[in-house]
């Protein structure tokens, strides 16, 4: 089947044909006006599986690029396919291909210009589905949306025969060149995370005037799999991140034989970078792949400029799917665009149609998302080389310390009420195995489904689990901020894993999530607190701090302490100027006894420490090393037994400071709120109590309530979590992870890897907000509303 896009095929058919439908298989909607034309209808609603598509009334919507939408159809000989869309500005491209192999079937690349959102008008495209041996057989049919701009209500598939043969062949060549002009129109609908893992970019999308090509032409965020790399950017994506051993890979059609010459848009301010690339033709008797190596890039003058790299002239037969697989050799250049010059007779210059360059074995990366060179200077060490990110919000200043009060950017007295997001950076904290640590978690995935699945699944819980959805129902709510728990590990590596003490290596995936989330905090007006819930070592021996007995803790080797200080350096660094982060929580659940001469007499976690000399010591450090980057923002001291013991913390040299106080009982706790009331007063700094939580009882409104009258802001632990009715919203599980949560409980070993995955990915899809469910209850408990009324979402 060859490749085209749907309105040339339609050119290039001169003859008219008549039909007659076969039978009728209804699910839903008009029946009675579409009963009669359909052999199977679907829903749009009606899917097994989404990614990024969001029901609205009775249809789909929020369709962005890289989304997409499976459904089950059973098999029959199906031709033509009726979309019933809305697009208002008449945007909007969506591929039809085989869930699982990856078929090409058809696709959708000119939408009706419906003037508005409420009207639905068809439009058809023709397609071949054979039926399968197994009639009771049902074909996952997925919908991979390549543009976004449109809403879709319903599909109907047709099994249509022809009253007589056709009159003239169809043309297997266009009547002349495609129209490959993009929309410039952005798109109308908010996005969603994109996932990842997608299907067939648009090939058929040509440069603007401006471009560096004449021929086709691909964003190089438009990939159908990646491994290292990742977005960077928001209007105009690049990929950036990149590491040797990194890939990305293409699919693309090849529309005539001839001479191609391939154009990477890149951006290398050094001149450096080096790269693979492996044409392979994956259809049957294809000849053998093409390859070859760009091994010199051009200095560009910054990293915000985009020059071409170019291939050698290379000779390939048309193709209706080719891969294209790009391996990088050397790091050290971002990645934007690529496309391709054609010629039917051999250019001037000779060109090579065999280059020799192997194509080798990726290495899977270790962590989800590469990392970047080592430094040996802490203090100078840098995640990107892209400047920070600057913000032009209303806030005319920062969150700080005046006192025993906390004032906001426009020095207004400012309450804290917020959620945190648990679980979001360990997962296992909401997954009810609070009782292993973060690293025994993801050892037991990993052991069940495999390294590459382990990571699939770790990147989709990291997309999925916070969206700016998330960050929008929030402020809907009520709340005004949200407390962030970091993990260490997606940040810097281990100091065991480091060439050499002293070095801290930085991981582009916990500052790209930071990043993007601080971004939606800034649109929705979100107070952000980073916690530091996981530290180099561990800080104490509750597992949520992911200590390892086998390893050196926090407090028992200095480099995990000099490694703790330099991460929040970087990340000070990083966000100095942004006025929603409200401060800097240096150290989570600490519970530590520092006296280790009295183990046997004393409490274990640090709850009977009078003096807690090593946590103020590493507390002094870090608000140094913090000031020498950022002199704006509050730091936030927590105490040692999970928070609750502050005794020999203060006084510290630093005026910018606040309490941090866990709460994790509502009964009794009014002796608790009254001591530290008096603790505030002693010292003349803010409390905070950053973790708040327990069973809900008829007095914890009250216990909120006298916070509140007492000025001590609150973050509720936490937003949602697994089949709870503890947390504003709830996500639930599903059969087959019950079955495996039994397995692992019972430390069984005959669990099948494939199942497993697919029911850790479906928890993670679960994770997203419009699918988890409200918990009335814990909003009207810490907001005194009846219901949680936004659902801005849907």
């Amino acid at each position: 089947m060859s490749f085209l896009p749907l309105r040339e095929g339609k050119r290039s058919r001169k003859r008219r044909r008549t039909a007659a439908v076969a039978s009728v298989l209804v699910l839903g909607f008009s029946s009675a006006t579409v009963a009669q034309n359909c052999t199977f209808f679907v829903p749009a609603t009606n899917y097994t599986s989404m990614q990024g598509v969001l029901p609205i009334s009775d249809a789909l919507g929020y369709l962005d690029v890289n989304d997409w939408v499976i459904y089950e159809i059973p098999s029959a000989s199906y031709n033509e396919i009726e979309w019933r869309v809305a697009s208002p500005p008449g945007e909007g491209k969506v591929m039809v291909v085989h869930a699982d192999t990856r078929q090409y079937y058809t696709h959708l690349y000119e939408m009706p210009v419906t003037g508005d959102w409420n009207t639905y008008q068809s439009v058809t495209s023709q397609f071949t589905i054979p039926p399968v041996s197994n009639e009771s057989a049902m074909i996952p049919l997925k919908l991979q949306i390549l543009q976004g701009g449109f809403n879709l209500q319903s599909l109907c598939l047709r099994t249509i025969q022809p009253s007589s043969p056709p009159q003239e062949e169809v043309s297997k060549e266009p009547s002349m060149e495609p129209s490959m002009e993009p929309s410039i129109t952005p798109s109308m609908v908010p996005s969603i995370t994109p996932s990842k893992v997608v299907f067939v970019p648009d090939t058929t999308i040509t440069p603007t005037p401006s471009s560096e090509c004449r021929q086709t032409y691909q964003a190089a965020r438009d990939y159908r799999l990646v491994q290292g790399m990742t977005i960077e950017g928001k209007e105009i994506s690049n990929l950036a991140w990149l590491d040797p051993s990194d890939l990305v890979v293409y699919d693309m059609a090849l529309p005539r034989e001839g001479w191609y010459q391939f154009h990477f848009g890149v951006s290398t301010p050094s001149g450096e970078g080096a790269f693979r690339v492996e044409l392979e033709n994956i259809e049957e008797n294809a000849p053998e792949p093409i390859r070859f190596t760009i091994s010199q890039l051009p200095a560009t003058s910054s990293w915000y400029q985009y020059e071409k790299a170019s291939s050698e002239w290379v000779y390939l037969t048309p193709s209706a799917r080719t891969t294209m697989t790009l391996t990088v050799e050397q790091g050290g250049w971002n990645f934007r665009w690529w496309c391709w010059d054609w010629e039917a007779e051999i250019p001037t210059a000779t060109p090579t149609s065999r280059p020799h360059n192997g194509l080798l074995t990726p290495r899977p990366s270790e962590d989800i998302l590469p990392t970047a060179e080592p430094t040996a200077t802490p203090t100078s060490s840098s995640p990107t080389t892209a400047t920070p990110t600057s913000f032009t919000d209303t806030a005319t200043g920062f969150v700080h310390a005046d006192g025993t009060i906390l004032r906001d950017p426009k020095d207004q007295p400012l309450l804290l009420r917020g959620v945190a997001l648990g679980g979001w950076m360990t997962p296992h904290l909401v997954m009810n195995s609070s009782s292993i640590s973060a690293g025994e978690w993801w050892k037991r995935v990993e052991t069940t489904v495999g390294t590459n699945s382990r990571r699939s699944f770790q990147q989709a819980w990291l997309q999925s689990f916070v969206t700016k959805y998330d960050l929008q129902e929030i402020k809907a709510i009520g709340f005004n901020a949200i407390r962030v728990p970091l993990h260490y590990k997606l940040f810097t590596l281990p100091i065991q894993e480091e060439s050499m003490a002293g070095y801290d290596t930085w991981s582009a995936i916990g500052f790209r999530l930071l990043d993007q989330l601080m971004d939606w905090a800034s649109e929705h007006e979100l107070y952000v607190l980073l916690d530091m819930m996981a530290a180099p070592g561990g800080q104490g021996l509750d597992p949520i701090t992911d200590f390892n007995v086998q390893n050196p803790s926090l407090w028992e080797y200095a480099e995990n302490r000099r490694k703790t200080i330099a991460l929040w350096q970087e990340l000070a660094r990083r966000y100095a100027e942004h006025p929603w982060l409200a401060g800097y929580d240096l150290l989570s659940a600490v519970d530590w006894n520092f006296q280790e001469d009295e183990w046997a007499t004393r409490h274990w976690n640090g709850c009977d420490e009078t003096s807690n000399k090593p946590l103020r010591a590493l507390y002094e450090q870090a608000i140094s090393a913090i000031r020498e980057v950022d002199k704006h923002h509050m730091i936030i001291l927590a105490g040692n037994c999970w928070g609750m013991n502050h005794q020999g913390l203060l006084p510290v040299d630093d005026t910018n400071v606040a309490l941090g106080f866990h709460l994790y009982r509502m009964e009794p706790a009014m002796e608790t709120i009254e001591s530290l009331i008096a603790n505030r007063e002693k010292h003349n700094v803010p409390v905070i109590m950053t973790h708040v939580s327990g069973e809900l009882n008829e007095s914890s409104a009250s216990v909120i309530q006298r916070m509140e009258s007492s000025d001590l802001g609150w973050l509720w632990w936490t937003w949602k979590g697994l089949n709870t009715t503890m947390m504003p919203f709830q996500f639930g599980s599903s059969t087959s992870y019950n079955t495996l949560a039994d397995y692992w409980s019972k430390n069984c070993s005959n669990i099948q890897e494939e199942s497993a995955f697919r029911a850790l990915m479906q928890i993670a899809n679960n994770t997203l907000v419009y699918r988890a469910k409200p918990i009335s209850s814990v909003v009207k408990m810490l907001l005194g509303n009846n219901t949680v009324e936004s659902r801005q979402i849907g």
